[in-house]
């Protein structure tokens, strides 16, 4: 009775951390990026952010009280908007534009609903390579090196 017990302890903490596990996203230089946020609460939102963990007191975008972009990162300046400026349907993704290699990382989206606390909604880690993947329909990738 035991083992099951701690299997089930197991399953349980392996399921948590899937639940949480990051989203992985991969982009050329100069692409644009939708890094998805969606949330099955329909509630107004009183604050909406996106970070990165190695942002200090600075965000990749911010909203708060129908406010954007206050105490952004300068380097996301002008790159970053709402999907969807509504966000309709819990629909918290932005875009970011004319990515670089400097945009690689993992991307937090918290959100703060009216009268609840801040959850977690999703985790993006972005990849931004000038190799291009190129996948067939047979079994091997192909890669291909941009050399300059």
């Amino acid at each position: 009775m035991a083992t099951r017990t701690s299997a089930q302890h197991v399953f349980m903490f392996l399921w948590i951390i899937g639940s949480v596990a990051a989203e992985v996203l991969e982009a050329k230089p100069k692409d644009d990026v939708t890094l998805q946020c969606n949330s099955p609460t329909a509630a107004n939102v009183t604050k909406l952010v996106w970070s990165r963990p190695e942002l200090k007191d600075v965000n990749v975008f911010f909203f708060r009280d129908n406010r954007l972009n206050e105490n952004q990162d300068q380097r996301y300046r002008g790159r970053v908007e709402l999907k969807d400026r509504q966000m309709k349907n819990g629909d918290f993704s932005v875009v970011l534009k004319n990515v670089t290699v400097d945009d690689t990382g993992t991307y937090k989206c918290l959100v703060t609903p009216s009268s609840m606390p801040t959850e977690l909604v999703n985790s993006v880690h972005l990849s931004v390579s000038e190799e291009l993947m190129l996948r067939g329909h047979s079994r091997h990738d192909i890669i291909i090196v941009i050399i300059q």
